[in-house]
């Protein structure tokens, strides 16, 4: 960041702004499950590459998450 109180702490590494990763749609292991679960690969492939937001790339999205690790001591 291009502002020094924005670097305080980080002073011999500048900060920079977060940037969203690159969305990953070529996961065959993902795209297997949902082809189990009862969508067409057809079906999966045009709601993410046309980014429908729809029940499609929901479960193709949820699949995706990694649990928290989660200690109980």
């Amino acid at each position: 960041m291009k502002d020094r109180w924005m670097n305080v702490g980080h002073e011999e590494e500048e900060l920079k702004p977060y940037t969203e990763p690159e969305p990953d749609f070529n996961d065959t292991k993902r795209i297997d499950i949902m082809v189990t679960m009862g969508f067409s690969r057809e079906e999966i492939h045009e709601s993410l590459v046309k980014q429908k937001y729809d029940e499609v790339m929901a479960t193709y999205l949820l699949l995706g998450r990694k649990p928290p690790e989660v200690s109980f001591i």
